[in-house]
């Protein structure tokens, strides 16, 4: 629990800026609204379709293997899904494997929220995977809503990093939007101002702060908004926003688009992995906004409300582990 942020909103106006609740150091951040910026810098980097497909394969994958969800909810995901794959690849994925990283669990803590939920979480990112990876490589994580984003960090092989937001619920309220934001494709080379060195346990770490949110406005409508802490200019930049009309009961139970019941995970696309750089999270918390409006105190994620998932056989071993809201893997 981070003590110092108990009680605490998580938003405050000062003048006619809005501040935001960084959880680790408990202090108040102004916030900028940088999507336009980068919408320009996106221009300048190609899509990566191949790894856009690839991604919705696996998607379906995990799908398929959700024996939990009624056998119509999983066919009318994995249709929806397929309709956005391009001719060529409607075959079945390599497939993707959680190598290493914590899901949460479905009946508590996944639906422990009203109108609001959010996740912060720092990425450990090395600017390239290094070791045999010779597939994509992905750090992601939900913030629990059935419709919130994914804003992940991504690798092709044996290159430098890149961000992406994918968001399902502009494929559930839009039918010829696949939820991949061409507005938000950052390579390293702008990621500059939103890198930073932090320490855990001997260690010197590559890091990317996010805050991700889902969040019932006024008037019904929910909204997926992301920040990427901004280390030169000490901001949170909101470079991603989308409104869309959504009930409650979508967003805490399970749904056709089968989002909101992974935590922070690093997940690979082969078979076996060796000799990567070190990858992971540090200090994952969540709050949750309650009936009347109110964001709930910053919490570490606990080993009471999600469970490691890891594939053993992929080949990631624990640099360290702190349960359940930081690890590095290699």
């Amino acid at each position: 629990m981070t003590d110092h942020a108990k009680n605490r909103p998580l938003f405050i106006k000062k003048g006619r800026d809005t501040l935001l609740l960084e959880p680790a150091s408990g202090r108040y951040v102004p916030t900028k609204d940088v999507q336009e910026k980068f919408a320009d810098l996106s221009k300048k980097s190609a899509r990566n379709i191949d790894f856009e497909q690839a991604f919705l394969l696996s998607k379906i994958q995990t799908l398929k293997k959700q024996t939990h969800l009624a056998e119509s909810y999983r066919n009318a995901a994995v249709s929806r899904l397929q309709s956005f794959l391009q001719e060529g690849y409607k075959c079945e994925p390599t497939g993707s494997r959680v190598g290493y990283g914590f899901f949460y669990y479905q009946d508590s803590f996944r639906t422990a929220f009203d109108t609001g939920t959010v996740i912060a979480l720092d990425f450990i990112a090395p600017t390239q995977t290094g070791g045999n990876i010779c597939n994509y490589l992905y750090l992601t994580a939900t913030n629990r809503a059935s419709k919130g984003v994914e804003a992940l960090v991504y690798y092709s092989p044996q290159e430098d990093m890149r961000f992406r937001v994918f968001d399902p619920a502009r494929i559930v309220n839009n039918n010829h939007d696949s939820g991949w934001q061409t507005n938000i494709n950052i390579t390293y080379n702008d990621l500059g101002d939103y890198l930073t060195k932090k320490t855990a346990h001997g260690n010197s770490y590559q890091v990317l702060s996010i805050q991700n949110q889902t969040s019932e406005s006024q008037n019904g409508n929910w909204t997926n908004t992301v920040w990427l802490y901004n280390y030169r200019n000490n901001t949170y930049d909101q470079i991603y926003r989308f409104e869309y009309p959504c009930s409650k009961i979508e967003q805490k139970v399970y749904d056709p688009s089968g989002y909101g019941w992974w935590g922070p995970i690093v997940e690979v696309f082969q078979e076996s992995c060796s000799n990567t750089n070190h990858l992971g999270f540090l200090q994952t918390h969540l709050s949750a906004c309650d009936e009347s409006g109110q964001w709930t105190e910053w919490e570490t994620l606990l080993p009471t409300q999600s469970y490691l998932a890891t594939k053993a056989s992929v080949g990631f071993q624990e640099v360290f582990v702190e349960p359940n809201h930081s690890f590095a893997v290699h």
